[in-house]
């Protein structure tokens, strides 16, 4: 009976043991058994933000060890930022930007909700960037709002997940993406077709810069109400013109400068009629020779007009497609060819 009675009073402690470890009242929540990929997957509001980490080919960076932090945008943040940039869904940004974009929502380590306080930062991993926090508490970045937490400490086997209501952005990538909103710098800057351009350009700028001139940039991100005309080359006729393929590196950034600046001319030129021309940034003209030039659908060159930019009324470009953006300071015009200045 002795025995009994102390087996009992064992078996009691241990129960009151297990109970009192809980707290009152508190259920032992379960170990997570998914990791945040996993749970990205199933989550209804995350299926934009799905797709694309599976097009940048970012799902593995979310299957890893861990710990980390995920901040997930939802599928009504994903929605508002192609409002704000005017397209219909992410297939013609560049892909480093989206691929820095998405980096930039994953940290190293394991932050709870508690631990988002005003005043404090978190390293992302993309380049090791900061995303900080502002009173409300509010995510703050290098995009035009800050992100609230809507659903927070989302637990998995390998980190945590935080939804929030709009996208971050690297502060490096956002300060010229917000400059750039609405005009035709978006298109050519942000596009995944015009990223030999817009490398272009970049380098182009630097020579500018170094030698106190005005930059390609500051043009095609305009908004004092001037209009430009830019006629560019998309990725595909950079590789398939006469002479080429071109690369960033055909031409030095002095040689690239005085090219693309007689791409770019101050007015708004939409009217291709015979012989009309117009000037260039660098001075140069522009004139058009034919408006019926045969076309060639299968290069993407779907329109006649033919243009002479050094005056020796020879044909030095054709249009491949007359209005293939627009933004607010004006319209491009894709061109096949190099529209070269005169010597």
């Amino acid at each position: 009976m002795k025995l009994k009675r102390n087996l009992l009073a064992f078996g009691l402690i241990a129960v009151f043991t297990v109970f009192t470890a809980c707290g009152p009242g508190e259920p032992k929540t379960p170990a997570p058994t998914k990791n945040i990929w996993e749970l990205v997957v199933e989550n209804a509001d995350l299926g934009k933000f799905e797709a694309e980490m599976l097009n940048q080919g970012l799902d593995a960076d979310l299957q890893g060890a861990g710990p980390m932090t995920l901040f997930a945008p939802s599928d009504q943040a994903l929605t508002d930022l192609l409002e704000v940039l005017g397209i219909p869904d992410f297939s013609p940004v560049r892909d480093d930007i989206a691929n820095a974009v998405l980096k930039y929502h994953i940290l190293a380590s394991k932050v709870a909700s508690s631990e988002i306080v005003s005043g404090g930062s978190f390293t992302s991993s993309y380049n090791s960037e900061k995303i900080d926090v502002i009173d409300g508490p509010l995510l703050k970045s290098g995009a035009t709002s800050q992100a609230s937490v809507t659903t927070a400490d989302i637990e998995a086997t390998n980190g945590t997940i935080h939804i929030i209501d709009k996208v971050l952005v690297p502060y490096s990538i956002g300060v010229e993406i917000v400059a750039l909103l609405g005009t035709v710098g978006q298109s050519i800057f942000l596009g995944k077709d015009f990223s030999l351009f817009a490398d272009a350009v970049t380098k182009a700028d630097g020579y500018a810069t170094a030698n106190t001139l005005p930059t390609l940039t500051s043009k095609l991100a305009d908004k004092s109400g001037t209009k430009y005309t830019v006629f560019a080359q998309v990725n595909a006729i950079f590789a398939s013109l006469p002479g080429g393929p071109y690369t960033i590196d055909s031409f030095t950034d002095a040689q690239w400068y005085g090219i693309l600046s007689n791409h770019i001319v101050p007015v708004l030129w939409t009217d291709f009629v015979g012989t009309s021309s117009n000037t260039t940034l660098s001075g140069g003209t522009l004139t058009v020779l034919l408006t019926d030039a045969p076309q060639d659908p299968t290069k993407g060159i779907n329109s006649g007009v033919v243009l002479d930019s050094d005056g020796d009324q020879t044909a030095n470009g054709q249009l491949a497609a007359e209005s293939a953006a627009t933004g607010s300071n004006g319209v491009i015009h894709v061109v096949a060819g190099i529209l070269a200045p005169a010597p």
